[in-house]
């Protein structure tokens, strides 16, 4: 799942999310989108064709 523009939205103020508040707070919308790149190294992800990450273990087995 690919988004076009990021959206961010408070929650507490708008729990409609109504108003994207993405353009007025760009550094938070960057420092979500670095976390979110990080744990899709991490896990993978589905969505972005990304099947396994750098943490994923084979089904029964457990690191040494």
């Amino acid at each position: 799942m690919n988004v076009e523009s990021p959206e961010l939205y408070n929650i507490m103020r708008d729990p409609g999310e109504c108003y994207n508040v993405a353009e007025l707070y760009p550094e938070i919308v960057q420092e979500l989108l670095e976390v979110a790149t990080e744990a899709r190294e991490e896990l993978g992800d589905l969505h972005m064709n990304m099947k396994t990450g750098k943490g994923n273990r084979e089904i029964g087995r457990v690191s040494k």
